[in-house]
């Protein structure tokens, strides 16, 4: 039994809130929020990621707490970007990205492999600052799937990104849980002139979220070990555009 529908293309994208000003050096957060359902996650998004600058989110719902919770700061603009919603209380489920500086044109990719046995849609959304030359994506890739379907989310993926010449960030939770999917990610990131962010020290048991970048300086990097407000831990990167 189908327990969702996607949504019609008019409203599967979400916007509120406005953006600030364009700036050079931005506080990124990436982090898979596990639809807000651990009690801890309101306080510790709230107590450490109020001043970022970038939001990269995955596993967003349109729920009236979540959203709330976003809302914190009318100066941050948000773009959500729904995979499907459930047909049994209307609540939309995708990624989002936050962000204090100018974003436009917001788009949303929508792969064609969905998961085995539920077959729920995986998306990516994107976002450009012109003034920057910069484009940023949150993405959610398939996770239980062949290799193959895999590899086909990645190229739908890549074909849609490979027009934009400029600075790129590529964040989110790509699901890579085994040797041949981090390879078949890597090598086509690769191809595709991006790079991916190396942590120092990286304690996470499965690497499943990533940072990937075109023509941008990371000027630190850290995982936020010793949280508890989602089944994944936090990712925070200071760059330079």
């Amino acid at each position: 039994m189908i327990f969702f529908n996607p949504p019609d293309t008019s409203d599967e994208i979400i916007e509120f809130g406005r953006f600030d000003k364009n700036k050079k050096k931005l506080k990124v957060l990436v982090w898979n929020v596990y639809k807000g359902k651990r009690k801890e996650f309101k306080t510790e998004f709230l107590r450490h990621f109020s001043d970022c600058d970038l939001y990269i989110l995955q596993e967003i719902v349109t729920t009236d707490e979540l959203i709330e919770t976003l809302s914190f700061d009318p100066n941050i603009c948000w773009v959500l970007g729904s995979s499907f919603e459930y047909k049994h209380n209307k609540i939309k489920t995708g990624v989002a990205i936050g962000s204090r500086i100018p974003i436009e044109n917001p788009k949303l990719i929508r792969g064609s492999e969905s998961e085995l046995l539920i077959w729920t849609p995986k998306v990516s959304l994107m976002v450009e600052n012109k003034d920057l030359n910069l484009l940023i994506v949150s993405t959610h890739f398939v996770n239980f799937t062949t290799t193959n379907r895999f590899k086909f989310f990645l190229e739908e993926l890549l074909e849609k990104i490979a027009h934009f010449q400029g600075k790129i960030i590529l964040a989110g939770d790509f699901n890579t849980w085994n040797f041949k999917r981090w390879h078949q990610l890597t090598t086509g990131l690769k191809k595709s002139g991006l790079n991916h962010y190396k942590f120092q020290q990286d304690h996470r048991i499965l690497r499943l979220d990533h940072l990937f970048f075109k023509d941008i300086q990371i000027a630190s990097a850290q995982v936020l070990s010793g949280l508890n407000g989602s089944d994944h831990l936090p990712l925070v990167f200071e760059v330079e555009i």
